[in-house]
């Protein structure tokens, strides 16, 4: 197989997961974000909310992309729009189990039943989510994996 062949194959692969995984990032993080309103009764939930250095980190970048684009203030939701879908993933790690996932993150999945450990392994998928979504090659990684 030709490098432009591969490249071609490249590009289609991720075009056929690109739609849904946008639609899939913007529902999680719209379900996370309205369960940590409503616990924290406020939309900036993440000024008062048990979040890491790193976390923390990623929404101050957030915040600067906002108001290096738009030249404004961002406002609440400008920032959770800008947040990356690894931001969001991040949410769900063992590390934020005590304090976001069994007090609120969990009631954003009202039909996951499964225990905690498995729900690491939906982050882990996220990885390949990442991938197509930063346009990054396919060609080492298991497309199966990303289908589970």
């Amino acid at each position: 197989m030709s490098v432009q062949s591969l490249y071609a194959w490249n590009l289609e692969v991720a075009a056929s997961f690109y739609v849904p995984l946008r639609f899939l990032e913007v529902s999680i993080r719209n379900a996370m974000h309205e369960q940590l309103v409503e616990n924290y009764s406020r939309p900036d939930w993440w000024e008062v909310a048990p979040l890491d250095k790193h976390s923390r980190t990623m929404i101050d970048k957030a915040a600067a992309n906002v108001r290096r684009q738009g030249g404004r203030q961002p406002t609440t939701d400008h920032v959770v729009a800008a947040l990356t879908f690894g931001f969001w993933l991040s949410l769900l790690s063992k590390r934020y189990d005590r304090y976001l996932w069994v007090p609120v993150l969990h009631k954003a999945f009202p039909y996951y039943h499964r225990d905690r450990a498995s729900s690491r392994g939906f982050a882990v998928r996220g990885s390949g989510a990442q991938r197509c979504l930063a346009s990054q090659p396919f060609l080492r990684n298991d497309l199966d994996s990303m289908t589970a």
